[in-house]
């Protein structure tokens, strides 16, 4: 999935969420009053008639104090919502992705094409016939690899048994893609499993579950690629406690070498994870590896983390949750908008008469209100911004800790229960841009409907 269509530009959002046929009409209402009320008086009219306009729509803006202050902070409290709503679910996505590829995929990972089909299954026929003549490849070219066979098994220790997905790791290689060789992975006194060694190192939330500690010898039941059952005795000599929960739930690490034997891999393997440079462009760097490959390794692919990830239906969620917010800010702000302005133009139906029967026109007229309705806008979104930054300072810097309420639970996202939100100042201006713009377009309704009258049934209004 290319990151375009993971992050569609945020004002078009709630196009996407309505409807394009419903955009189009919202567009062509915009456009239409954009050019016939705003354009042609502020930029065809007389000088003195746009400063008038301007000064007597501040004048308004602050007669009914009360007022206006409890439709900005109406509008407030919608915007502050939907930014610190916005940079929480990013926040979530950016950390699981940085914990996605740090320890369990890579940036990216080259596969055998058919092997792509079946590796919900973990298939062992499906492999890189030469990794390490790709790895050399690669690393001529500036990208750090390495190979991996990954297969499920079933862990036995004493009395206890417990399904687990096995990576079977080039120790020296590894780090070059993977950050499990830190202080921060490994618990006090753990080992980094070695080449040619029955070692193994085990997420500390499966260890926990089945009662393992360091220096006990568990067995893996797995089958080989033929079919047929084979059973690795390992000895623990690391228990791992990583930001990732798939790999403290049920990660098992193991030397390369020693799985190739015990599965008769012959030295192939399933998959060679790469360290790209810049992984936020992921579309426009496992199409560079794509190209380097592609007349060498005919028979291969390369899959993003987003493929691998196959987070498709939260990233949607995700998508849904900011469209359903978003519209919420327009309709806390075109009601309030609208209701302010509707009692504040038959308050002044009298004088809009006046000003009609002295001689000003219905655009200047219009635009007095516009710019009220504006002015509100533009006290609501600041105040909403400040409100709403400092909100999301307290969860970027601090977070908030869900550990009591989820403990050890897995729901997708590769991340642990302290939640950290995120800075995203195109969700700012776009925000604060469109709460201005969609003031001004629900004063239209109000004033449209007193321009109507006739300026004999205004003076007369009562």
């Amino acid at each position: 999935m290319a990151d375009k269509k993971r992050k569609p530009f945020i004002l078009f959002r709630p196009f996407i969420f309505t409807g394009k046929w419903i955009a189009g009409v919202i567009y062509f209402w915009f456009v239409t009053i954009l050019w016939e009320v705003i354009i042609r008086e502020l930029i065809l009219n007389k000088n003195h008639i746009r400063r008038f306009s301007l000064q007597l729509g501040l004048k308004n803006l602050f007669r009914y104090k009360k007022r206006t202050f409890i439709t900005c902070i109406a509008i407030a409290v919608g915007i502050a919502i939907f930014i610190w709503t916005d940079a929480f679910i990013m926040g979530f996505e950016k950390d699981s992705d940085t914990n996605f590829i740090l320890y369990e995929t890579g940036s990216a990972q080259i596969l055998d094409a058919k092997y792509v089909e079946e590796k919900d299954y973990l298939p062992l026929k499906y492999t890189i016939k030469t990794p390490d003549k790709l790895i050399s490849f690669l690393k001529q070219n500036g990208i750090p690899a390495t190979k991996r066979i990954v297969f499920g098994g079933e862990i036995f220790f004493r009395n206890g048994s417990k399904q687990a997905t096995v990576y079977a790791i080039d120790p020296a290689t590894n780090s070059d893609v993977f950050s499990l060789n830190t202080k921060k992975v490994l618990t006090e006194t753990s080992v980094f499993i070695r080449a040619g060694m029955q070692e193994t190192m085990i997420g500390e939330w499966l260890a926990d579950d089945m009662g393992i500690h360091l220096g006990d010898t568990i067995d893996i039941r797995t089958r080989t690629r033929t079919g047929a059952f084979t059973t690795l005795t390992l000895n623990v000599t690391a228990i791992i406690n990583t930001e990732n929960p798939v790999i403290n739930k049920a990660g098992i690490f193991v030397p390369y070498d020693v799985a190739d034997e015990k599965l008769m891999m012959q030295g192939e393997a399933t998959d060679v994870p790469v360290n790209l440079a810049d992984w936020k462009k992921i579309e426009k760097e496992t199409a560079r590896v794509s190209s380097l490959i592609a007349n060498d390794y005919p028979g291969l692919v390369v899959q993003s983390y987003i493929d691998l990830f196959g987070g498709g239906t939260i990233m949607e969620s995700k998508r849904y949750v900011i469209n359903v917010m978003l519209v919420l800010v327009f309709v806390i702000a075109a009601v309030g908008i609208t209701n302010t302005m509707l009692m504040a133009v038959f308050e002044r139906i009298k004088e809009i008469g006046m000003m009609r029967a002295m001689g000003m026109m219905d655009p200047g007229i219009r635009v007095t209100f516009l710019f009220e309705a504006g002015g509100i806008g533009v006290i609501g979104a600041l105040i909403g911004l400040i409100l709403g930054s400092l909100l999301n300072s307290y969860t970027y810097f601090i977070g908030i800790d869900f550990t009591g309420l989820m403990g050890r639970m897995e729901f997708g996202y590769r991340m642990l229960n302290i939640f950290r939100s995120t800075w995203n100042p195109q969700t700012m201006i776009i925000a604060f841009s469109v709460s201005i713009l969609f003031a001004m377009i629900a004063s239209f309704i109000p004033s449209s409907k007193a321009l109507g009258m006739e300026v004999t049934d205004c003076l007369r209004y009562q």
